[in-house]
């Protein structure tokens, strides 16, 4: 994506992790993501935590996202 940590903004809460682990944030960033399919396809810009860490899953997203 050609991004950089100069492009997070700072975020100064910690997250619990899953395992019960305390999770402190590089940043936050926003990015465009699309949504549904054409013709009731959406682009909506989304706040994202980004973390340092191992995950099976690239991204979590929430119900304010989804609705």
């Amino acid at each position: 994506m050609g991004l950089s940590e100069k492009d997070l903004l700072p975020c100064t809460s910690a997250l619990q992790g899953f395992s019960g682990e305390r999770k402190v944030p590089l940043g936050l960033i926003t990015l465009p993501v699309e949504l549904g399919e054409e013709p009731r396809r959406m682009i909506r810009q989304v706040q994202f935590v980004v973390l340092d860490g191992y995950s099976a899953y690239n991204a979590f997203l929430g119900r304010p996202t989804l609705s």
